[in-house]
């Protein structure tokens, strides 16, 4: 064991002293920390999606529960399965602070979306 401590030592000595190798390590290492930065940053971009995400379902429960009209909401699989798979949830924001949940065709949503894109 001892023996292969002093061959590693060895190993990386030699790769110390000799400027091209060390320069290679040391360009590889910081493409690995700047990949590494990379990563973290999509993780909080995405961890704080999800917690706005969260969020808003949270917020839309409590103001449906506040109104009066439900006591609570139960939300089951054949609830979901009722949902034609031709309909998809619009969330339209025509001002800050205020958002409007529609369930429309998907013809509806992908026709919209065309003619924001070619305004």
């Amino acid at each position: 064991m001892a023996d292969r401590q002093s061959q590693a030592e060895a190993k990386l000595m030699r790769l110390v002293n000799d400027p091209k190798l060390a320069a290679l390590l040391g360009s590889t290492m910081a493409e690995v920390a700047v990949e590494l930065a990379d990563a973290k940053a999509e993780a909080r971009h995405w961890k704080a999606s999800f917690e706005a995400v969260a969020l808003e379902i949270k917020i839309l429960a409590a103001v449906i529960i506040a109104s009066g009209k439900l006591p609570r909401i139960v939300i089951t699989r054949a609830d979901q399965e009722r949902i034609p798979a031709s309909k998809e949830l619009h969330v339209g924001t025509p001002e800050p602070g205020v958002r409007i949940y529609e369930l429309r065709e998907r013809g509806v949503l992908e026709a919209e979306q065309n003619r924001v894109v070619l305004q």
